[in-house]
């Protein structure tokens, strides 16, 4: 017979025995030997919280980190991503990383290659300037009705637009100019030098736009892996923890639990004795739990590696009346990656780390 438990979020009642729990760092970014799940959530409210955190994974910066490490991730998810890389897609309400490059008077899309390199290739597409002078791109196929682009144009909610540049292959130049002309019927139409066949070097951005539920998605990576590791026993539906289940779920305002002023901690990895930070061999993420003084946090620091160091994020997760005293109230784990990915059932290990709170 299972035992049962309180859903945090909903107060919904939870099977221990028919649920696995929640994966601390999203699956998709693989599973890791050792793990603890978080079991205090039913699946309803795992399915909702599922969604922001597509957001983090298609349309922040852990998207490009996923395709340089691949991480291994369980079987039935490994066969969709032998198929290739899919288009950029947005989530929850936020758009797809856009790659541009500079063409002088204006940027054009290109599509990086999923190779981990910085290299790309151009795609046949429509850049549209509206009057305030932001730039709008539209993907062309073949086979691609007026219909079909009007509809996608209609949706930017572009009131007036200034001007348009058609970049496509050249045998595909008559079948793509008349939706130009369709689209901007008073412009006139000039041609651009064509670029040269072969390789160049061009300078690229990527844009990357997120919502709310991108910060959500990180404050639940952030909580589920305190409270399964806690060391003061939580369980997560204690009164201190009410705003941060309510962001988790409902959102509210990002500042309250990423923007104040955290302790510094001391990378697990070392420092030079110039005081710069060793970097790890291998790709991974770094956690570290807060109980120092009344205000409990985790420092979170998603993705690092071979010389390469992101912007640490720390996450406020409540306030107790009095300063919690315990012989260790500063603990942390990496999450590392294994040297490669293969077949098997685990993209990495789980250590845990010892942690100085420098101030």
């Amino acid at each position: 017979m299972s035992s049962t438990a309180t859903c945090i979020y909903c107060g919904g009642t939870v099977r221990l025995g028919k649920s696995r729990g929640d994966h601390i760092i999203p699956v998709q970014l693989g599973e890791f030997r050792e793990d603890v799940r978080f079991q205090r959530i039913c699946q309803r409210c795992n399915s909702q919280i599922g969604k922001s955190e597509q957001q983090l994974l298609q349309c922040g910066n852990e998207r490009f980190f996923r395709d340089i490490v691949k991480p291994n991730v369980p079987s039935a998810r490994r066969r969709r991503r032998k198929r290739g890389r899919p288009q950029a897609r947005g989530a929850a309400g936020a758009p797809g990383p856009v790659s541009t490059y500079d063409h002088g008077d204006h940027h054009a899309l290109m599509n990086p290659l999923d190779d981990g390199s910085q290299n790309a290739h151009p795609v046949d597409h429509i850049v549209i300037q509206d009057g305030q002078g932001s730039e709008h791109y539209f993907e062309l196929f073949q086979g691609m009705r007026l219909e079909q682009l009007r509809e996608r144009i209609s949706k930017k909610h572009i009131k007036r637009i200034v001007n348009a540049w058609l970049h496509c292959v050249e045998k595909r130049w008559n079948e793509y100019e008349p939706l130009l002309q369709a689209i901007c019927p008073k412009g006139r139409i000039e041609e651009l030098p064509s670029m040269e066949r072969g390789i160049h070097r061009v300078q690229g951005r990527i844009t990357l736009t997120v919502t709310n539920h991108y910060f959500r998605a990180l404050a639940k990576i952030a909580f589920h892996y305190y409270l399964a590791r806690c060391r003061r026993k939580f369980v997560g539906n204690e009164d201190c923890f009410s705003q941060i289940r309510d962001f988790i779920m409902t959102g509210g305002d990002v500042d309250q639990f990423f923007r104040q002023p955290g302790p510094t901690f001391l990378m697990p990895f070392g420092e030079l004795p110039s005081g710069d930070v060793i970097t790890p061999r291998q790709w991974c993420h770094v956690f570290v739990a807060d109980e120092s003084s009344n205000v409990l946090g985790v420092y979170m620091q998603l993705f690092v590696g071979p010389g390469f160091i992101p912007e640490p994020r720390y996450i406020t997760l409540g306030t107790v009346d009095k300063p919690i005293i315990v012989p260790s109230f500063v603990w942390g784990h990496v999450y590392q990656y294994d040297d490669t990915q293969g077949s098997g059932n685990y993209a990495g290990g789980i250590e845990e780390v010892r942690i100085t709170r420098w101030r």
